[in-house]
């Protein structure tokens, strides 16, 4: 399968240019070969004039040209950090590489060390890394590049990052700089007694921060500055700490320019408005009381809303101040509570009895019956773009087994249902359907098998 990588996008080329225009100080121009080659053991390192008055004076104008509040605007320049913020799905790792490209063809930059919060991160971003190369070259003319993930079993990979003259990326997580007894941290023969951390930090590297909220604790600071960035550049949807931000794609932004999906929901209510709720759960009888009873009440909400509630009632008790003035109560109270024959009698003579109350399999029935339609009709819409459809369960007993609740009437409504979907009516009801949960091993011990299952196009999930 060949992948072809979208280009010139307006989002992603304003998220670039801010970051880009920072340091174009008049004087940081670079031209010169960007062919990839080894330096013969020389520490090749970022050189970069740093103006403070001129990078602050960039700042505003590019905060001002993305239209940022004025209360938003960065007035004094405290630390080399540049902030992006950008919705989740809207391209960010590709925005964050091809700014490293940039910036080695403008400026000159080198040597780009990418800090993600997690090994799985950094294995998608490597083989992203990977996958665009030919794109980015190609297509859009950038520099050549070598990058690599940071493994301390391979520190000859770390060498030729240091020893370099080509545009050099490094992909490794911020545990791999935490710990202790690190091999980064130690005088080794390969690098000629030299400390490889230290060797780094010669090299003046840009750090990229893939979700700096990630990376705030003392430890993390006091790490990431052991390895004496030029500059560091800091993409997220969701700072902590918003350090000179120069772009913002907010959610808004984002979804109304067609950048995210939407999300249907399908809700399931348990009973219509119109009906009057008045379900007995339980008798509370206690020694030298009265009796009382948990009863559920539609109650009214602060803002207008209504919920079903489960309280205590007692002999007396006025309905229409219980249930916040909801007026299906109204002129109501209990008249009699009747443990022994598991009755309650209200004043307009209405008697409710105990009954179970449990139309779970009915709730569950309708939710199953609408996700299925809804996933036929959307497969219909999009053809060969894969639908997800996801419905929430009370607990996972209730799906794992051949014979539980929700996989018997999964498999009841898909059979009875699919005959009215083109796509659909020729599919095993055994092949459509998986669950997202942890799973027991043999050991006794939990597992997560969401990420390790194949999914084909006609999935569902639950």
């Amino acid at each position: 399968m060949k992948i072809k990588f979208s280009k010139n996008l307006e989002h992603q080329d304003k998220a670039i240019k801010s970051i880009v225009d920072i340091f174009d100080t008049g004087k940081n121009l670079f031209s010169g070969s960007d062919d990839f080659m080894l330096s013969g053991g020389q520490t090749i390192y970022n050189n970069l004039e740093m103006d403070d008055k001129r990078i602050l004076e960039n700042i505003l104008r590019i905060q001002k040209e993305n239209s940022f509040k004025k209360n938003d605007l960065t007035t004094e320049l405290e630390s080399y950090d540049f902030s992006i913020e950008m919705e989740t799905g809207t391209g960010k790792t590709y925005v964050y590489i091809k700014t490293i490209l940039e910036l080695a063809k403008k400026y000159g930059l080198k040597k780009f060390i990418i800090l993600v919060p997690s090994i799985a991160i950094r294995e998608g971003v490597t083989k992203s890394l990977s996958d665009m190369k030919k794109h980015f070259m190609e297509e859009l003319d950038l520099p050549n590049y070598a990058s690599f993930a940071f493994d301390s079993g391979k520190l000859n990979m770390v060498r030729g990052f240091i020893n370099s003259s080509g545009v050099s990326i490094m992909v490794t997580t911020i545990q791999s700089f935490n710990k202790d007894n690190n091999r980064m941290k130690r005088s080794l023969d390969q690098f000629h007694g030299d400390v490889p951390i230290k060797k780094i930090a010669e090299t003046r590297p840009v750090i990229i921060m893939d979700e700096p909220q990630n990376m705030g604790t003392e430890l993390s600071k006091f790490a990431i500055g052991e390895l004496n960035p030029l500059f560091k550049l800091r993409y997220s949807a969701t700072h902590k700490e918003p350090l000179n931000v120069v772009y913002r794609l907010s959610p808004v932004d984002a979804y109304k320019n067609g950048l995210v999906k939407k999300i249907d929901v399908i809700g399931v209510k348990e009973r219509d408005a119109g009906k009057f709720i008045f379900q007995i759960n339980k008798f509370i009888i206690e020694k030298g009381s009265q009796p009382k009873a948990k009863v559920v009440l539609e109650v009214k909400k602060a803002d207008g809303e209504f919920e079903n509630k489960e309280m205590i009632l007692k002999k007396y008790d006025d309905l229409f101040r219980k249930s916040k003035r909801n007026e299906k109560y109204q002129n109501l109270e209990v008249i009699e509570i009747d443990a022994g024959n598991g009755e309650i009698k209200l004043s307009n003579g209405k008697t409710f009895e105990l009954e179970d109350g449990n139309n779970k399999e009915e709730i569950f029935r309708t939710q199953i019956q609408e996700t299925i339609k809804t996933h036929f009709e959307k497969q219909a819409e999009l053809e060969d773009i894969k639908v997800l459809s996801l419905f929430f369960i009370d607990k996972v007993d209730n799906y794992i087994y051949k014979e539980s609740l929700i996989r018997k009437i999964f498999e009841e409504e898909f059979e009875k249902l699919k005959k009215e979907s083109a796509f659909f009516k020729n599919k095993n009801v055994q092949k459509v359907h998986d669950g997202y949960f942890t799973k027991k091993n043999q050991k006794g011990e939990f597992m997560d098998t969401g990420g390790n299952t194949k999914k084909d196009k006609d999935t569902f999930d639950l």
